[in-house]
């Protein structure tokens, strides 16, 4: 496969997934789909399957092409690092059936994911899922997603939705293959002593190991399926993990400045933004070496001059003011393809190029979040969010509390909210620079949860009810 023929399928699905229903129907407004509304799912359906089918069918080549290819060829279209990025593309195309089958609700997307993926799907029991995927999806009112095709690993391996007018319901499926699996089952279904015994005595440590590994999927699906489309609140499970479900923010975002600025970088102009204080965009044109170092230059001269130090500029020699810049850290929206917060780039409203420039590379978008202005902008709407000292920050670190959490120059942001205290996780920061959520509107949504907390009470997170920090530990710089 090439890159020409991977564009056209990826186009080809989005119009599937954002229009394809629509326009073949020839709908023109919610009314019109209210009217319509059992013909209409029908046809959603039937689109999302054969976009379903093409990104599966991509998949599945490149994987098996970058298998016959190594980083040294000098022969081939593509390199086995191109290539893994063409399948994450893919997937991230894929993750949109999963967001629209979710609702796109964020926190029931990430209840879908589990972890990370590892190894081939070509090595796995993909085709027992894709077969029945298959047979479930020739009824026009079933839709069967395979999940292993998203970008994480899965709670399971099927997400089953069932629209009919009147009834639209989804569950989750998890496909087994083999002898052993097969007979453990038989087992549980017999559910008595002497069906456990006999099948362990066949499958010795084997089918111990494999008995137990089954009771650890459905305890993880359980689990993460519990508080599926629950309405916002504090929820504890039987392990006693504490889950908030956010309130439903109506965000706003900048997703037109990215369109502006990506045709000012395609035309070699300046195109660098600030959005609401405290966060610089820059597009990077990287067609040629010196578009791209120029662009480079400009995200790292900008966020200098904008939020670190600005009166040094004229005290600075050429090389100390090439060093200062290289020690600013910019994050590549790119990067936001190993986020599990990533909202889908088929859903979101750009055009065409822009989207194929964005997620092939050809156009970086570069981003400089100043955190300091950030807690500024909070506690200028009265939330109790500032920096916690290195040393509370270190302590964190080493009991575990802040795995998986940024920090700030070692300092990791926290808020308290109702009675407990938090430290600001990466969604936050991912919303705003992967799925160009205005900063503002992340505020509010802070806001909102501070009151949600106040008025149900709780959840502190440490585990022995004491607060992690206090309001004295907060501090705005």
């Amino acid at each position: 496969m090439n890159r020409a023929a991977l564009e056209r399928d990826l186009l080809r699905c989005r119009y599937l997934i954002t229009r394809g229903a629509v326009q073949k129907l020839g709908l023109r407004d919610l009314a019109g789909i209210a009217a319509n509304r059992q013909l209409f799912l029908a046809e959603c359906n039937s689109v999302f399957k054969r976009a379903q089918a093409i990104l599966i069918r991509d998949i599945l080549a490149l994987e098996q092409q970058s298998g016959s290819l190594s980083e040294g060829d000098s022969n081939t279209a593509a390199k086995p690092s191109e290539i893994s990025l063409w399948i994450r593309i893919l997937e991230a195309f894929y993750d949109s059936l999963i967001w629209i089958a979710s609702g796109n609700d964020r926190s029931n997307v990430s209840k879908i994911y589990k972890g990370p993926k590892y190894g081939r799907l070509g090595d796995q029991n993909i085709r027992s899922v894709t077969d029945l995927a298959r047979e479930y999806n020739s009824d026009p009112h079933m839709f069967a997603i395979p999940l292993d095709f998203a970008r994480f690993s899965c709670v399971c391996d099927l997400m089953l939705l069932e629209c009919t007018v009147g009834r639209e319901r989804g569950s989750f499926i998890e496909v087994k293959e083999g002898v052993a699996n097969e007979a453990f089952y038989e087992a549980r279904e017999a559910n008595s002593q002497d069906a456990y015994l006999s099948f362990f005595e066949q499958y010795g440590d084997k089918g111990i190991k494999q008995a137990l590994r089954c009771f650890r999927q459905e305890k993880v699906l359980l689990e993460k399926t519990e508080t599926f489309g629950a309405a916002p609140g504090v929820y504890r499970g039987d392990n006693e993990v504490r889950c908030l479900v956010q309130p439903r923010t109506q965000y706003e975002y900048y997703t037109a400045e990215i369109e502006t600025l990506f045709q000012k970088a395609r035309r070699g102009e300046y195109a660098v933004q600030i959005v609401d204080h405290c966060l610089a965009v820059t597009a990077v044109d990287m067609s040629s070496r010196e578009r791209a170092g120029l662009g480079e230059f400009d995200a790292r001269l900008f966020a200098y001059q904008e939020f670190i130090n600005a009166g040094a500029m004229n005290k600075l020699d050429t090389t100390a003011l090439v060093r200062e810049l290289r020690n600013i850290e910019m994050t590549d929206w790119l990067d936001g393809l190993g986020s599990i917060f990533l909202q889908p780039p088929p859903l979101r409203p750009l055009r065409a190029r822009s989207l194929l420039d964005l997620v092939f590379g050809r156009i970086r978008l570069r981003f400089y979040l100043h955190p300091p202005r950030f807690v500024a902008m909070c506690r200028a709407q009265g939330l109790k969010v500032g920096f916690l000292s290195r040393r509370r920050t270190n302590k964190l670190k080493s009991t575990g509390q802040l795995s998986g959490y940024p920090v700030f120059d070692g300092r990791a942001l926290g808020y308290l909210a109702g009675p407990g205290a938090f430290v600001m996780g990466s969604s936050k920061i991912h919303e705003m620079l992967f799925n160009w959520v205005r900063p503002a509107s992340i505020i509010l949504e802070l806001g909102e949860v501070e009151g949600l907390l106040r008025e149900i009470g709780g959840p502190s997170p440490s585990e022995s009810g004491e607060p992690l920090f206090s309001d004295g530990d907060l501090e705005p710089v």
